[in-house]
């Protein structure tokens, strides 16, 4: 295993996540970062997407949205607006927000502040949804 460091994934909530980790890959605004041990000081804002860990015994996801990272000595900080580790995704939920943002944005008129949410939902829960996903296939694997 690659040297350790130690990843926090943190939300004004709570802590999501906190674990030294062989590595990580996050969805930044430019596109994803790979973060490895000794990587160089950085901070930068996060995307909306899902965060791959590598951990000793396998992978984790995490979906996030927004926020910043922060990568200093041996530790990695993530603040992310909004989390959620995949296997605390209610699947049921995300399906039916997604169906809800989907009939809204159907709609056929002028753009309202109700298809910008809607749109803003979708997107977030299709990023939860490939994490649940992402999570299923790994461990069939």
């Amino acid at each position: 295993m690659p040297k350790p460091f130690r990843l926090k994934i943190v939300t004004l909530e709570r802590e999501v996540y906190s674990q030294d980790v062989a590595s990580v890959v996050v969805p930044g605004t430019a596109g994803e970062m790979t973060i490895l041990a000794d990587h160089a000081p950085l901070i930068s804002t996060l995307g909306d997407g899902v965060v791959t860990i590598i951990e000793p015994d396998g992978e984790r996801f995490v979906a996030v949205s927004g926020g910043f990272i922060e990568v200093k000595d041996k530790e990695v900080v993530l603040l992310p607006d909004l989390a959620e580790r995949s296997e605390e995704i209610d699947v049921v939920k995300a399906e039916e927000a997604k169906r809800r943002a989907e009939e809204i944005l159907a709609k056929r008129e002028a753009l309202t502040e109700e298809q910008i949410q809607a749109r803003r939902i979708l997107e977030r829960t299709l990023i939860e949804l490939r994490a649940h996903e992402l999570m299923k296939r790994r461990r069939k694997v």
